[in-house]
């Protein structure tokens, strides 16, 4: 579907295959268990949206934003990609393999993206940490984001 709203959508096992989603928007939507297999994802939006155990398969993504978005055990598996702005995403045991990036890529904002596994070691985070950072190509010094204590503001 082309521009379509799928803002404050809840999507439970869905799967998404072999479509394109172009201008598609997922403002604090809520993606459980859903999978996008051979999909080619254009100028589509997942801010403040929350995906947990979604997956996505060899698509092309050539431009998507991930603002704010909470993504716990997803993965990205043999995908093309052009642009990823990540901006304040929290990737909570995420994996990312077999990336082939097209010309001019590049992935945004990944000083601000909070790479964490629940339950985890210091150890076992950082390499997770790593072998996203290595899966998108980022050399592995770049600066880590420090998680704010919660708390009230001043």
């Amino acid at each position: 579907p082309e521009n379509a709203n799928c803002n404050f959508s809840r999507f439970h096992n869905c799967t998404f295959a072999v479509c394109r989603l172009a201008g598609v928007k997922f403002w604090e939507a809520s993606l459980y268990g859903c999978e996008f297999h051979s999909c080619r994802i254009e100028y589509t939006l997942f801010p403040d949206a929350t995906l947990a155990n979604t997956h996505f398969r060899d698509c092309s993504i050539r431009s998507a934003a991930f603002l704010r978005t909470r993504m716990n055990r997803c993965n990205t598996i043999d995908c093309t990609v052009g642009r990823l702005n990540l901006n304040g995403a929290i990737l909570d045991g995420c994996s990312y393999g077999r990336i082939t990036h097209l010309p001019n890529s590049r992935i945004e904002a990944l000083e601000t993206v909070s790479f964490t596994m629940g339950g985890a070691t210091q150890e076992e985070a950082q390499a997770n940490r790593a072998a996203i950072l290595q899966a998108l190509g980022v050399p592995e010094e770049m600066p880590i984001k420090q998680r704010r204590p919660k708390g009230r503001e001043r």
